[in-house]
């Protein structure tokens, strides 16, 4: 079912003529019948007002529903979630790389720190454990940029079967 929002319609005709396009005087009344069976609250239609959300129904004798001022809740949360997602994409490429730029500056001050360890007594062991954790740091942000990015690329791909 699709929906539309009033806004300065004084009538359930004028709403009638917003939901439906190309109607006859006939069909008119049997839309405006079926729009008040769906929306009792436009008996009064000076009481729903502007902002008011209609269920538009489906009618028979072929009037087709103008789509250009139908309101798709489904698509607008699709939209909402689409946007939000590449913004999360954006957000989280930027602290990826905020952190590789972090782990460089490690990386080069604990190499120059390992050089120095040579000289010392059991210093080797020293340095190849640094050189053993900055090994492990790589991988794991890898992997964790890796997954992080996978699981957006699902949740991109779940909000795109919802977009009609």
């Amino acid at each position: 079912m699709k929906f539309i929002v009033i806004r300065n319609e004084k009538s359930v005709g004028d709403v009638a003529d917003k939901a439906y396009k190309g109607l006859s005087a006939g069909a008119r009344k049997k839309a405006e019948k079926a729009l008040l069976r769906a929306n009792p609250g436009l008996k009064s239609i000076e009481s729903a007002g502007s902002g008011f959300i209609v269920r538009v129904p489906a009618i028979k004798d072929g009037e087709v529903a103008d789509r250009r001022t139908i309101v798709d809740p489904v698509n607008d949360i699709t939209n909402d979630l689409t946007e939000g997602l590449q913004a999360f994409e954006s957000s989280l490429t930027n602290k990826f790389s905020a952190a590789e730029v972090r782990r460089r500056e490690i990386a080069e001050k604990l190499k120059a720190a390992s050089k120095d360890l040579n000289d010392q007594t059991h210093g080797k062991s020293v340095a190849k454990e640094l050189k053993k954790h900055m090994t492990d740091s790589v991988k794991l942000h890898g992997k964790r940029k890796k997954h992080g990015l996978d699981a957006l690329k699902k949740l991109q791909k779940t909000a795109s079967i919802f977009d009609r």
